[in-house]
């Protein structure tokens, strides 16, 4: 492409930065604009001017990957350059690939930055309970969206995020919540059961803003900001029969820490639709040992870890109890 419709503009989420080289001005819209992006990075921002910010001294500190989009009707074509730590791609939004695509390879990009960081990403909600925060975890469809959101639209706990938490290990040993996304997304059948209204205390509804059509994104209107204390982890599964909470046995908690942690930078997301290409994995040694770690101190922490099942008005009120206990 030519330097006249080249776009050189970045996503920026805990001192990580993608960078987006491209001559789709509708990507660009897409990566400015959609709540789609605030709904899986925590605390993105959207940089316009990567060169300014490149040259100031917090650039220094910071990992880097880039996404190199070419749209154009030739294609498709899509490699990855483990060199350059770059993703090269060729074709048709729309027709070859999907905004949302991308965003999917960007988590798995800013899960390897993330670590390289020594910050954690993880799949889960959270709220804050008091002054400490609980990190809601749970297999796909296992309820955490609604448990985060029930908990605060109903029972008045603060929004931390329900899509990824970042954890990092701090200064005196502690495991702390560092950031979220800030945007919730909810499927059709659980916003007819909350309503708008219960729902607007809390969260500003920006639907009409994203083309993923078949959700309702919301974003909160108070953002957490500072380290938090993670004193509960609960893996959540909504059922219709006896409510159950108790203690994660050990073994089978550092298990599903370790794969929750370990999800994104596998490659999950690959294969583009239509592309004939899946990303290769992010992991090697090093990360891999890292999230060991990781997933081995929250496990030996003060932390409570949980089992609890039931519906989702007797999953917030154990949470609750467990929090005051």
């Amino acid at each position: 492409m030519s330097a006249a419709e080249e776009h050189l503009v970045g996503l920026l989420s805990h001192s990580a930065l993608l960078r987006f080289r491209t001559n789709s001005a509708r990507l660009v819209q897409f990566l400015q604009t959609d709540p789609f992006v605030r709904h899986h990075l925590p605390n993105v921002q959207y940089i316009s001017d990567v060169v300014q910010w490149e040259d100031s001294a917090h650039w220094q500190q910071s990992p880097v990957y880039e996404i190199h989009f070419v749209e154009t009707t030739a294609g498709p074509i899509a490699e990855f350059d483990w060199t350059h730590r770059c993703l090269y791609v060729t074709g048709l939004l729309g027709r070859d690939f999907e905004e949302l695509t991308l965003v999917f390879n960007a988590v798995q990009f800013f899960a390897r930055m993330y670590q390289e960081l020594g910050l954690f990403s993880i799949h889960c909600g959270g709220v804050v309970c008091g002054t400490n925060a609980v990190l809601i975890l749970g297999g796909a469809a296992a309820g955490k969206s609604v448990v985060t959101a029930r908990l605060c639209s109903e029972f008045n706990a603060s929004y931390l995020n329900d899509e990824r938490a970042l954890v990092s290990r701090q200064n005196d040993g502690t495991i702390a919540w560092v950031g979220g996304n800030t945007v919730l997304t909810l499927r059709p059948d659980v916003l007819n059961y909350f309503g708008l209204d219960h729902l607007g205390i809390k969260f500003r509804n920006v639907t009409h803003d994203s083309i993923a059509t078949h959700k309702f994104s919301f974003e909160s209107r108070v953002t957490q900001i500072g380290a938090l204390p993670i004193r509960h982890i609960v893996f959540v599964r909504l059922t219709n029969g006896i409510s159950q909470f108790r203690r994660h046995h050990l073994d089978s908690a550092l298990y599903d820490l370790f794969a929750i942690l370990s999800e994104d930078i596998h490659g999950l997301y690959g294969p583009f639709l239509r592309a004939g290409y899946a990303m290769p994995s992010l992991d090697d040694e090093v990360i891999r040992s890292q999230r060991l770690a990781i997933a081995t101190t929250l496990g030996n922490s003060p932390i409570n870890i949980w089992q609890c099942e039931g519906t989702s008005q007797e999953v917030c009120e154990m949470i609750l109890r467990g929090c005051s206990g």
